[in-house]
């Protein structure tokens, strides 16, 4: 009875993955409103067109768009907008400088599905460097619409290249309960994030913690919408690792800085902002290095620490929004630290150095705020200056240099 189950399991198993199969963009580049990206015809078995069509929308196929060739019989090459609703497919590969841009035309939210095939070493989800996929919504319809790309508790996604969810209601969630994450953007990558602001871009709260990993070398930029990290303080579905980037290109909220938790209880590597953006900080665990490009701004929180481990560059504006004298610039190193950059330096509450630190000044700094400025560990001033009317207290066993 044990061999006739075991038998029945294997042909179970092998059925399916027989019915795998892979599939090639052959569609051309098209327009969203006459291309359809579930249409069997738009994809066949060999990249040059002479192979199957595919009859049905199984779950299980892999979807390959390949930039060397999107026209199959009629060679072409260049970006593919296609119109797509709710579907489910085994992969989704993009490859050889590949441009995907799906477009939900009608009202109505949908979901496209990446099913997986449960492999570790497999990823589901593949853009590859110099390959980009879209996930967008007609303008008609943005308030309400879009499509969430998402990875089924069985999937799992590596990306090199650009992935951008743009508009409306489309987002990307992983859910795929593997510790260390699902979702990985490793080194050179980018995602760009600009939906509606009553939508999350990784999912809500009842989501997978860590699921959606930056590695080292990769980029996420907001371009505007909702938070990254959903409503919640204490939940995170975006893990950020040491020498990731997340840019800032809009001036937040007031409501994602505070309610809505854009910095409150996060911890961060590196922080850019840029595009003429106005960040104004709540409470945030660590950044890294912090660079603000000319024209942007960034502002400490009204009160307590502000802890930075690394450089601050800025070239824009950088201090405490004024009346905030009760801010407290913490630099928290364990390597050495510098503050520059040919921007305006408003104001800071305080400025504190921890008893590790070793802080270089590359600019006046000036405190005039109603909270102690600690130095614990070292600061050396070279030509500049630490003054103002706050009060300063240093640890005499590390001298202030």
């Amino acid at each position: 009875m044990r061999k006739l189950l075991l038998s029945i399991s294997l042909l179970f198993i092998t059925g399916i993955a027989m019915a795998q199969t892979t599939y090639y963009w052959v569609g051309g580049t098209g327009a969203a409103s006459s291309v359809s990206f579930t249409l069997g015809s738009k994809w066949n078995t060999a990249l040059n067109g002479t192979g199957t069509a595919r009859p049905v929308q199984d779950p299980t196929d892999i979807l390959i768009i390949d930039g060397t060739n999107v026209g199959g019989t009629t060679p072409t090459t260049g970006a593919v907008t296609a119109t797509c609703g709710s579907t489910s497919f085994g992969k989704l590969i993009l490859r050889n400088g590949a441009s995907l841009t799906i477009v939900r035309p009608s009202s109505g939210t949908g979901t496209i599905t990446i099913n997986g095939d449960a492999s570790a070493t497999d990823d589901d989800l593949q853009i590859s460097a110099g390959c980009t996929l879209t996930s967008t919504v007609a303008d008609s319809v943005a308030t309400t619409s879009g499509n969430n790309l998402l990875l089924a508790p069985t999937a799992t996604g590596r990306i090199y290249g650009t992935l951008f969810l743009n508009n409306g209601a489309c987002r990307m969630t992983a859910s795929n309960p593997a510790t260390g994450g699902s979702c990985f953007f490793e080194s050179g990558s980018v995602c760009k994030v600009n939906t509606q602001i009553t939508y999350y871009p990784f999912g809500s709260s009842s989501g997978v913690s860590n699921a959606v990993v930056f590695n080292s070398g990769s980029k996420l930029i907001y371009l505007g919408g909702n938070c990254i990290f959903t409503s919640s303080s204490t939940f995170n579905p975006v893990d950020f690792k040491a020498g990731s980037t997340l840019r800032i290109e809009t001036t937040v909220p007031s409501a994602l800085v505070t309610s809505n938790n854009l910095f409150a209880n996060r911890r961060f590597s590196n922080i850019e902002v840029g595009a003429n953006a106005s960040v104004t900080a709540d409470f945030f665990y660590n950044i890294d290095n912090l660079t603000i490009d000319a024209g942007s701004s960034f502002f400490l929180k009204s009160s307590g620490a502000s802890p930075v481990s690394g450089n601050i560059v800025n070239n824009g504006t950088f201090g405490s929004v004024a009346g905030f004298t009760s801010s407290n610039l913490l630099m928290k190193g364990i390597s050495p630290q510098s503050i520059g950059g040919t921007g305006t330096f408003l104001p800071f509450g305080a400025i504190s150095v921890a008893t590790d630190a070793n802080v270089t000044l590359n600019r006046n700094v000036v405190v005039n705020g109603s909270t102690n400025s600690l130095i614990n560990g070292k600061i050396n001033f070279q030509n500049y200056t630490l003054s103002g009317t706050g009060t300063f207290q240093t640890k005499a066993a590390l001298p202030v240099t």
